[in-house]
């Protein structure tokens, strides 16, 4: 007999209290989930080292088969502690993570995809002054407004123009305001965002022209820089007409003429000294660089406004720095900076004597709310105009106080500024969808069915462009004439094309985006987006060249299958539904189908010439 070894009711006995000590561990484990309540750290309990110390006793003696139920039990137990242990290292709860069944999913809270953030506008962006869109109704009478000299108004009349758009009506009275203020009161730079077509040039060269009636020597006093050759030559163009009958003289600097003219119209020498001769100067980026480092005598000490027009693309302009060309030419010539500086301490000096910076003012029918890219042009104080299409919008711009509209006014001041993407109200928009292969012969039906005979084509690039004008060149015959405009051919080539086009003497022009922005062309009936634009902003200004000055136009959009949910998905960035589908008969199509095959193989024959 051997008292260290157990007997069958010392087995049995054992046996009974581990399956409590499971029992006990198993109903604490599930009141605790019950509460959803954090647990504390496991305490060892007094017997756990008697258990061990029986159960290697045990082992030695049982039998058999009651080992293997205790080895079974034992696995149980070191399971259980293992899953007790478990909620101690993720905290439990709905709030915590995704328990699904007895499993719990960690990080299950950071699976749901987060709500995306708009920035914050500053307050001249979120409270800007708003401008009607509509250009049907009857705006003030020209000859009526007294605040205007005679001369300006006798040229605005020459030139067409009856009554005040109301983005002229809003601007000019405000400039001219601003600047009948006495020192201190600087004038507030001014942005405005308004829909093109809408008449933004002459609100800005209007003012200017009417503040500069009573210089006394001629000195660079405005300089207005936008991002192409031909944009500028058409603003010139304006400018041109205002100064009729006044001392005041414009100047384009472009590559329309040699670099040596231009310096011959800008500056001449006497006894030794240079002398300005021009008052306004209208110029691209790159060449006001090369003004500034190249021509003598060329200073802008004087300026006292600078205009940015199509400001969002000549923000984009950094291959040639030309704000920091500008700005440095500004410190050397004056020992003051164009951009802005750090002011010193309040003073006399500081608030009277000190030349006051340039009135800068900035236009665009997609003005950037980048801060960053705003930054660049250190505003003073700046001001906002917007136009306003929607009527709701509208109501809740125009809304300044009451319990109802603070909360609607909390809500646009994130993301983008009220009116930022806003559209004429004359302008139709629609789309039409498509084959990729039959894309050409697709747009040559719309034409034909509708009958149109002034019209623009837009494409992604110049090779696009060279092609689609061959084959419609093809299908078209001698029944149109369809000219191909890009950045490809001579500033000459390009402005002979669009004199003809203006003339009536082209029917269509297939061009690249260099031509969606700022010109102006009358009668246009229809711009076609043959690519589908890659930003909002010039779907914008592509549908800008028609439907101008309170005139009606269609705009339509080629679409093939897949690209339909990214341009649905683009149009809400502008707040625009779904667009209104135009069909086209199949008929015309099958009818065509013959011929076009024949300008396709003819196109492949021309380019591969051409590769010779």
């Amino acid at each position: 007999y051997d008292e260290t070894k157990l007997n069958a009711e010392d087995e049995k006995l054992q046996e009974e209290l581990i399956l409590q000590q499971l029992q006990a561990r198993k109903d604490k484990k599930e009141k605790r989930r019950s509460l959803n309540v954090q647990p504390t750290a496991p305490v060892p309990e007094d017997t756990g080292t008697e258990d061990v110390a029986e159960d290697h006793v045990a082992t030695e003696s049982i039998a058999p088969e009651t080992t293997e139920e205790v080895d079974k039990e034992r696995d149980e137990q070191r399971t259980t502690e293992v899953d007790e242990a478990q909620p101690e290292e993720t905290p439990e709860g709905p709030d915590k993570s995704k328990q699904l069944n007895d499993f719990i999913v960690l990080g299950g809270d950071r699976l749901q995809r987060l709500k995306r953030a708009d920035e914050v506008l500053p307050p001249w962006l979120s409270h800007p002054i708003i401008i009607d869109s509509d250009l049907s109704g009857q705006g003030p009478s020209i000859k009526k407004q007294t605040y205007l000299d005679a001369t300006l108004r006798d040229n605005l009349k020459a030139m067409g123009y009856k009554r005040l758009f109301p983005v002229q009506e809003k601007v000019i009275p405000w400039i001219l305001e601003a600047h009948a203020k006495p020192a201190p009161f600087w004038p507030r730079d001014v942005c405005i965002s308004s829909p093109t077509g809408s008449g933004k040039t002459l609100a800005f060269a209007v003012p200017i022209v009417q503040l500069l009636l009573k210089r006394v020597a001629p000195a660079v006093r405005a300089l207005v820089v936008l991002p192409v050759q031909e944009l500028a030559e058409q603003v010139y163009g304006v400018f041109e007409k205002l100064c009729q009958g006044t001392k005041i003289t414009p100047l384009v600097l472009s590559r329309k003429q040699s670099f040596q003219q231009e310096q011959a119209k800008l500056v001449y020498t006497l006894h030794g000294q240079f002398i300005q001769k021009a008052d306004i100067v209208v110029t691209t980026a790159g060449r006001l660089v090369e003004h500034l480092h190249s021509t003598a005598g060329f200073t802008l000490r004087h300026l006292r406004f600078l205009v940015i027009d199509e400001a969002d693309r000549v923000m984009n302009q950094i291959q040639n720095d030309w704000l920091y060309h500008l700005n440095k030419h500004v410190k050397q010539q004056s020992d003051e900076y164009l951009l802005g500086r750090t002011a010193g301490q309040l003073s006399q000096t500081e608030l009277f004597d000190r030349p006051q910076q340039p009135h800068k003012l900035l236009f665009s029918a997609t003005l950037s709310r980048d801060p960053e890219k705003l930054q660049t042009f250190k505003l003073f104080h700046p001001k906002l105009f917007t136009a306003v299409r929607d009527p709701t919008e509208r109501a809740i711009a125009l809304s300044k106080s009451g319990a109802g509209s603070v909360k609607q006014n909390a809500a646009v001041r994130r993301g983008k500024f009220i009116g930022q993407y806003t559209t004429p109200a004359e302008l139709r928009e629609l789309v039409c969808y498509t084959q990729f292969r039959i894309k050409p012969l697709t747009l040559f039906a719309l034409i034909r069915q509708a009958g149109y005979r002034k019209f623009l084509v837009f494409t992604n690039g110049i090779d696009g462009s060279h092609r689609l004008s061959f084959v419609l060149q093809r299908l078209f015959g001698t029944e149109m004439v369809i000219e191909e405009w890009s950045s490809s051919l001579t500033p000459a080539t390009r402005r002979a094309v669009l004199h003809r086009f203006s003339l009536g003497k082209v029917n269509g022009i297939i061009c690249t985006d260099a031509l969606a922005r700022g010109f102006d062309i009358d009668d246009i009936e229809i711009v076609v987006s043959y690519d589908m634009p890659r930003h909002i902003s010039t779907y914008i200004h592509r549908i800008g060249r028609t439907a101008r000055a309170g005139n009606r136009g269609t705009s339509i959009t080629l679409l093939i299958d897949e690209e339909k949910k990214k341009f649905n998905s683009m149009l809400k960035e502008a707040g625009k539904e779904e667009l209104e589908a135009v069909e086209i008969q199949s008929s015309v199509e099958e009818e065509y189908a013959g011929k076009y095959s024949a300008a396709l193989n003819d196109l492949r024959d021309a380019l591969e010439l051409e590769k010779q």
